[in-house]
């Protein structure tokens, strides 16, 4: 089996995107920690106020490195684990109101051509701890507010002769959506929401397949799961609901992933990701 992720250990560091997907995030990105721009992480911190790519403080020791500012910090050990930590506390001067943006802290890589019907298996290898949650909301929260964390694929028609290249849709596992649930739920529905909202659709599996009833502050979720039969029933999902209408299963390929937080009120929340592969095999 291959390792579609290229950086498991996170020793290279990210390219650090700017604030919006309405933003140019392929050219002119910085690299952090290091300046070597070998980076294949990609970092996204979507509608912050305060983001790593204009104000950032740095250490490295060793094997070790924190990227910090006011609201957030990415730390990798010596172990090669890594922690995010989003600190949404100053992110929200209100409760956030429906079609207001939130706040992001992803971790992603891109791929080039990565065809699903050549896979024999696409298997996520995921170890992940729930260090920490805060809120700073009082008892007029609503379901508007959560903390989320997510591992998404962007999957899509990757054909150029297709009417429908480049189309897509989102595929998730959710992992946390807390205070909301004290697990979280599957869903399928248009991404919308904010201004630079993708319109595809998000097909969420129950994540009941790989985690128990609860993943709650100081738990570990450790899991393997082959991904590719719920990959093929999201495309049909997409289908029936009127989106790929250009696209056959035969042009699908892996586009992106994106694993991290989504903000949606005034939360801080800490994970630490021991182990993160996404592995596939190929059919003979």
């Amino acid at each position: 089996m291959i390792n579609l992720v290229k950086d498991p250990s996170f020793l290279k560091g990210f390219n650090i995107l700017k604030r919006s997907l309405l933003e140019d995030n392929h050219n002119n990105l910085i690299c952090l920690p290091y300046q070597n721009n070998n980076a294949t992480y990609r970092l996204a911190e979507y509608f912050s106020k305060q983001d790593f790519y204009n104000k950032r403080e740095i250490l490295v020791k060793d094997n070790e490195y924190i990227i910090k500012n006011d609201y957030k910090e990415i730390y990798k050990d010596k172990e090669n684990r890594l922690t995010l930590f989003i600190k949404c506390e100053k992110e929200y001067d209100h409760l956030r109101e429906f079609n207001e943006a939130w706040p992001h802290l992803l971790i992603e890589q891109e791929f080039t051509d990565e065809l699903i019907k050549n896979m024999k298996s696409l298997i996520v290898d995921l170890d992940l701890d729930f260090l920490s949650l805060e809120s700073f909301i009082n008892k007029e929260r609503n379901d508007l507010h959560t903390l989320q964390v997510s591992l998404y694929f962007a999957i899509g028609d990757n054909n150029i002769n297709s009417i429908g290249y480049k189309d897509y849709y989102w595929f998730g596992l959710p992992l946390i959506d807390a205070p909301r649930y004290r697990c979280p739920k599957e869903y399928c529905s248009q991404d919308i929401g904010k201004e630079d909202a993708t319109n595809k659709l998000i097909y969420s599996i129950n994540p009941k397949i790989y985690m128990k009833d609860m993943f709650l502050v100081g738990d570990n979720l450790n899991f393997k799961l082959n991904i590719i039969k719920y990959v093929k029933e999201g495309f049909l999902k997409a289908k029936e609901l009127g989106y790929l209408k250009n696209t056959s299963f035969e042009d699908l390929s892996l586009f992106s992933f994106n694993f991290g937080f989504e903000v949606t009120g005034t939360f801080n929340g800490k994970i630490r990701i021991n182990k993160l592969n996404i592995f596939k095999e190929e059919n003979q």
